[in-house]
């Protein structure tokens, strides 16, 4: 097994190790100025105690790095991989909201651009021309439907002219005859709903108008058909039965008849092939104008493209920063350009780790130096997969006088007011002396009441200087004997 692999499956007695060696250091210092204490002449040692409470801190200060920035700053990012074609300001220059900084190469999207707007124009104009053909069809099936019932019916079982009979004195079959009156009754109030129909139909008529048009005119067409078929059923009948001197007028009947269903019959055909085109799309709109929405969608996506190849100003301010040339290769995520709208308002985005997270709140005070401090404002809510990391934004107080220069990187100290991430209000900060440390445990020692050392289990936290953090086994009612070396667990000792 290599040593990285041993660290790596044995992370906390290397970690406890390290600790043990940087505590060895300090008590061997520490041992070797202090004095001798007088001899002990009872044989039972003397220990001091101390109560813990004293070493109770309401804070445990989290570090971070940051970059100082301005509350108003835009860093702006490629989306895309593209060389810089155009870069239209400097450094140090005052831009304004939507005004172009630079420009990523898009010659082939302003391409892919002009032929998604040219399909717009080609299946808007299919589509204007299929709307004006349904409307125009509904109003050719209504004509032919009347000049088929007024024009041609009607004369032949209404109008009697002259010495010529009506079809109804043809008819022996009474069951059709009364079937055919009732048709032509009900097409009467048929007509006159058809009629104001047709007549509301116009180019502006939207889609959902003509698709009940359509369907209207279908229904009316099939119909005045079945009255022409009626009516030729009694024609052919006749037409057995009549004498010769009639038999030429039946003929000449059957002819107009057929002329009339014939146009209906047509009528009804383009119609059924038009309704399709009008019914309603699962997108929006009728299936007509699917073609138009699927081409505007790609003029939208090359347009949503092309502004990505765009890097244009959110906010009033100045460049600040333009990493790269022209000519040079930008790649998602890249930086470049940066706008500073507010030069005394500022901030600082730091960055903790995972482990110090959960114990960082908004409104943690942050000491940023001897003399300059700041306020969480943000905390990131998860870690970063990648950088192992989370975001922490600090409003810095005072940033005029602060003295901090954006773009600087600086180290922040975070007063989290927690201990541990266990979400106690208080933690200790203990002596290193005070602490018995081996590789695989840590732990003070107190006396019991038979004035005996007892072993008190501890989870130590971070080291500061001198001392440790205890994140957990301490509280304020403990005594520990200070310090910690030279004495056994259950050995009889005098509390001085």
């Amino acid at each position: 097994m290599s040593i990285f692999s041993y660290v790596k499956s044995h992370v906390f007695v290397v970690s406890t190790a390290g600790v043990c060696l940087i505590i060895i250091a300090i008590l061997a210092g520490r041992k070797a100025s202090e004095k001798t204490p007088p001899p002990n002449t009872s044989g039972i040692p003397t220990v001091i105690t101390q109560n813990a409470a004293a070493f109770r801190s309401g804070s445990f200060a989290v570090a971070a790095q940051g970059n100082v920035e301005s509350h108003m700053q835009a860093d702006l990012k490629s989306q895309v991989s593209a060389p810089v074609s155009l870069i239209d300001v400097g450094i140090g220059d005052t831009v304004y909201p939507g005004q172009l900084i630079l420009e990523l190469q898009n010659t082939d999207i302003r391409a892919q651009l002009e032929a998604a707007r040219a399909a717009v124009t080609t299946a808007a104009s299919a589509y204007s021309t299929t709307r004006e053909t349904a409307v125009n069809s509904v109003k050719s099936g209504y004509l032919a439907a009347d000049t088929a019932v007024h024009g041609q019916v009607d004369p032949i079982i209404l109008n009697a002219v002259g010495t010529t009979p009506q079809l109804y004195s043809f008819i022996t079959d009474a069951a059709l005859a009364n079937k055919i009156r009732n048709e032509r009754t009900d097409l009467t109030t048929t007509f006159m709903t058809w009629q104001a129909e047709v007549q509301s139909l116009n180019a502006s008529s939207s889609d959902s108008e003509i698709h009940t048009a359509i369907q209207m005119s279908e229904s009316d067409l099939d119909s005045v058909r079945a009255l022409l078929d009626d009516i030729s059923q009694a024609i052919n009948q006749a037409a057995t039965i009549t004498t010769t001197s009639n038999l030429a007028l039946l003929t000449a009947w059957q002819t107009t008849l057929s002329a009339g269903r014939t146009a209906v019959s047509g009528a009804r055909t383009s119609l059924s092939a038009l309704e399709p085109s009008f019914q309603p799309a699962s997108g929006g709109g009728s299936t007509a104008r699917s073609g138009v929405i699927a081409a505007e969608a790609n003029v939208q996506a090359a347009q949503a493209q092309l502004e990505k190849t765009l890097i244009t100003s959110p906010i009033t301010g100045k460049i600040s920063a333009l990493p790269l040339r022209q000519g040079e290769l930008a790649s998602p995520s890249t930086l470049l350009a940066t706008v500073i709208g507010d030069t005394t308002n500022l901030e600082i985005k730091a960055f903790v780790s995972g482990d110090d997270l959960s114990r960082v709140k908004v409104g943690d005070p942050v000491e940023i130096s001897p003399t300059v401090s700041g306020t969480v404002s943000n905390v990131a809510p998860s870690v970063d997969p990648t950088t192992r990391k989370a975001e922490v934004d600090i409003d810095v107080n005072d940033s005029p006088h602060s003295g901090l220069v954006i773009g600087d990187n600086i180290s922040v100290s975070i007063n989290t007011h927690l201990d541990g991430g266990t979400g106690q209000t208080v933690s200790y900060i203990v002596p290193i002396q005070d602490i018995k440390i081996l590789p695989n445990e840590a732990y003070v020692l107190s006396v019991d009441r038979n004035s005996q050392i007892q072993k008190n289990d501890v989870t130590l936290g971070q080291i500061q200087g001198d001392f440790v953090q205890v994140v957990s086994g301490l509280n304020d009612s403990m005594n520990i004997v200070t310090p910690v070396y030279e004495l056994d667990i259950g050995e009889k000792v005098n509390v001085q």
